[in-house]
């Protein structure tokens, strides 16, 4: 019974820390739901694969400083014994004219066995080795920058889904008051038709009002499962996982336009991918160059030959040689054709900048026009609440017409709809700005 209690107090306590914060109400901020989208993404895992394989290039390139060892063997068996043929004349002391004399020497074996180790090191390869380790470490650059853009682009989804849940919640909740004031409206209404003071098409009214506000909280409702659903794909949890998001105050106000766009050009990472990536096609093309120049490489190493008439089977070697291919079309043409590749890359490049430029101008003119419907949606939110419970109680002393009440009940509804699309759009926007700048 004493080891069972314990068993149960600690399944008890690792059910408390690896289950979900959501569990207990705790609020999910932003940047919470930035890092546990990070964590859950393939597509992140996929760029560090994709980091690791340029890693791998660049050590392939740094590998050819490195001997080589080449080991052989083989087994041959010939058609006939290797023979050395001997015509040579003689002469013997007891015998006054020349002999020919006609000999065959066996030189080899009919079937031998050949092994060997090599050491090879390259001396000069004309810069080849080194435009291809330049070469790596421009893939690993640009495969690293390429990861971060994969990140902002992620950030950038969540944060959208993020405020997309906090709005439509808040609308949700507009929609809900409006529902309860009509609801009170057809109160008011039966308490007037029974006594006489209205007409039976004031009921109706106010009933077809109530329908349509019952018809939009079922829109916003499936609009907020909809967007709850996306922002659990991005963590990688259940869809129907319970999403419970912190409210974000709205930051300070951007500054110059200029100095944004100057650190965008600064700091995206697209354009360092770009950027590393031409860098990499660069020195693609200096290692095509180097086929042309000459190559020096030295070799070392033993052979052994069996071979049943000569003195030594073993042997030590060392070489240096000296190849040298001037005229090589091939090469030639991959090298133009990596020098035009480059040209390309960094033209589209410049089309980027100018790309990022005009992100950074739309984001920071929609955050500013943003912050300005705030303030105005505010007033006009105090004005349509102020008019609403005047006409409320205007309606019930018979001054004010059914009519005025549903309007009042609109423009309340509206006014709150347009406060709360201004502070979101406000929210996102800046976020989009930071995303443009490439500080996501």
């Amino acid at each position: 019974m004493k080891y069972t209690n314990w068993g149960v107090l600690l399944a008890a306590i690792f059910w408390l820390c690896v289950s979900p914060k959501q569990t207990f109400g705790v609020e999910e901020t932003l940047e919470q739901a930035f890092q546990t989208a990070i964590a859950a993404s393939e597509n992140v895992r996929a760029e560090d694969d994709a980091i690791m394989a340029a890693h791998m290039t660049r050590m392939a390139a740094t590998g050819a400083r490195v001997p080589e060892l080449t080991l052989t063997a083989g087994y041959t068996a010939l058609s006939a014994q290797p023979m050395l043929k001997m015509d040579n004349q003689m002469e013997l002391p007891i015998y006054p004219l020349p002999l020919d004399v006609h000999m065959n020497v066996r030189v080899a074996n009919q079937d031998f066995a050949t092994t060997s180790a090599m050491f090879t090191v390259p001396l000069y390869v004309g810069g080849k080795i080194r435009a291809l380790e330049e070469a790596g470490y421009a893939l690993v650059e640009a495969a690293k920058a390429g990861k971060q853009v994969v990140v902002a682009d992620l950030k950038l989804q969540v944060m959208q889904n993020y405020f997309m849940i906090q709005r439509l919640q808040r609308l949700l909740q507009v929609a809900h008051a409006a529902e309860k004031s009509l609801e009170q409206h057809e109160k008011d209404v039966e308490v007037l038709l029974e006594q006489g003071v209205i007409t039976p098409t004031a009921q109706l009214s106010a009933k077809a009002a109530h329908a349509k506000t019952k018809q939009m909280i079922v829109q916003v409702e499936s609009g907020l499962n909809t967007a709850r659903a996306n922002y659990n794909r991005l963590m990688w949890r259940p869809l129907d996982t319970p999403v419970e998001l912190k409210e974000l105050e709205v930051p300070p106000p951007p500054k110059n336009v200029e100095e944004l766009m100057a650190r965008a050009v600064a700091q995206r990472q697209e354009l360092w991918k770009i950027q590393s990536q031409a860098n990499a096609v660069e020195a693609k093309a200096r290692s095509e160059k180097a086929e042309r120049l000459p190559h020096v490489a030295a070799a070392a190493g033993g052979m052994y030959l069996q071979n049943d008439y000569l003195k030594d089977d073993a042997y030590a070697q060392g070489t240096i040689g000296v190849t040298w291919t001037p005229l090589n079309c091939t090469s030639r043409a991959k090298e133009r054709a990596a020098q035009n590749q480059a040209s390309s890359i960094r033209r589209k490049r410049e089309e980027a900048i100018n790309g990022i430029r005009v992100q950074v101008v739309k984001a920071y003119n929609e955050e500013l026009a943003a912050r300005q419907n705030i303030e105005t949606a505010h007033e006009a939110v105090l004005k349509a609440r102020e008019n609403l419970k005047m006409v409320q109680e205007q309606f019930k002393e018979g001054i004010a017409s059914y009519s005025e009440v549903l309007d009042a009940n609109a423009l309340r509804t509206q006014a709150f709809t347009d406060y709360f699309n201004a502070l979101y759009d406000t929210l996102a926007a800046s976020y989009t700005l930071r995303y443009a700048m490439g500080e996501l």
